[in-house]
């Protein structure tokens, strides 16, 4: 050093700082950095450096290991709570279709077919039509607590005149049919 303050004052100081190199230790003629001081601990005690960075590189990947289990644990907990939604969706799905179904057997079995009973028709022969059109004004009112049924109905005697070839009456169930269900359902729902 140029400066008289910078160098070793004296031999002993020269001495002590080669003995502190020899030993690993830091020594005085250089500024001691965090980085240079680590070394020099490093370098005086390499097993416990070792076994300290062995058991952090231990923790962290039990950590990692520890947090890729639980994301996984996590997903198949979110996978089996959407299966039983899906499975309670579709029980109500197939109540709400068995009810509907049920509904539409009994109407047509007591309300439409009931009428070319010979009790009703009195002994007259009974179209189709003629069964039909005397169901028809029961149909509208039917099923107030329950619109889905009722769409169910209307379209199935909807269909029943387009098979006779009544398009305009059927028409008239087809669309009332849809317009509830599309009230209930919203326009893209496939019913």
């Amino acid at each position: 050093e140029r400066s008289p303050e910078l160098r070793y004052q004296s031999a002993a100081e020269l001495a002590d700082d080669l003995q502190r190199f020899v030993e690993k230790k830091p020594i005085h003629a250089r500024p001691p950095s965090t980085m240079y001081q680590a070394k020099r601990l490093i370098a005086r005690h390499p097993w416990p450096t070792a076994l300290v960075a062995s058991l952090a590189l231990v923790v962290t990947g039990f950590s990692i290991w520890m947090s890729v289990l639980y994301a996984r644990a996590a997903g198949e907990r979110n996978r089996a709570v959407q299966a039983e939604i899906d499975a309670t969706q579709r029980k109500s799905e197939a109540e709400r279709e068995a009810k509907t179904s049920k509904a539409v057997a009994d109407f047509l079995v007591h309300d439409l077919l009931a009428s070319a009973s010979p009790e009703v028709s009195r002994g007259q022969p009974v179209t189709v039509k003629e069964a039909l059109a005397n169901a028809s004004s029961q149909i509208r009112s039917a099923f107030e607590d329950d619109p889905l049924v009722r769409a169910s109905v209307l379209f199935t005697v909807g269909q029943v005149y387009q098979r006779l070839g009544l398009y305009e009456d059927a028409k008239s169930y087809l669309q009332d049919a849809d317009s509830i269900r599309t009230a209930l359902l919203g326009p893209v729902d496939p019913e």
